[in-house]
């Protein structure tokens, strides 16, 4: 008899399991596996969430390939330098690819830098300096680097009317 009683048990436990018989009682819940629910999936990135880690990947792969290859070196430390006006700053921005593990023998120094922008300076930054400045000074004033959106004398700008 108790085998039988068993026996009903666990073919009973194998139908509410099924779905095919429905549980009762107190304890029901314990004997029925939840129905699926669907689960919000969450908000999908924005393009500009996905550019920025799309840039984030192409980033650290230049410096991933900086750190075994000299040109790409020398481009990041170009790109990091576009804005660059003193020897400071570049120092700090070459400094910083540097801590990124970037060898430094890949990194032009400030004065090898400054003497690849004046051939003719012979290796004298004070001269490659006064000669970048003169030939910035010489610049029509829209184009002339510096903060701040150009501003054109009211000159200019009654010329162009």
């Amino acid at each position: 008899m108790q085998e039988s009683m068993r026996h009903a048990a666990a073919v009973a436990l194998d139908l509410v399991a099924a779905r095919d018989i429905t549980a009762e009682g107190d304890l029901a819940s314990a004997l029925v596996t939840p129905p699926p629910t669907s689960v919000y999936e969450g908000d999908r990135p924005t393009p500009l969430v996905t550019a920025w880690r799309r840039a984030i990947t192409e980033v650290t792969a230049a410096i991933d390939r900086a750190r075994i290859d000299p040109a790409t070196a020398q481009q990041l430390l170009t790109l990091a330098t576009l804005s660059t006006r003193t020897l400071d700053h570049f120092q700090r921005e070459r400094a910083f690819l540097v801590e990124l593990g970037i060898p430094t023998d890949f990194l032009p120094t400030a004065t090898e830098y400054a003497t690849q922008l004046c051939p003719m300076c012979d290796n004298d930054v004070h001269a490659v300096i006064r000669t970048m400045g003169a030939r910035l000074d010489e610049l029509p004033s829209p184009i002339r680097i510096g903060h701040g959106l150009p501003v054109l004398a009211r000159e200019d700008a009654l010329d162009r009317l």
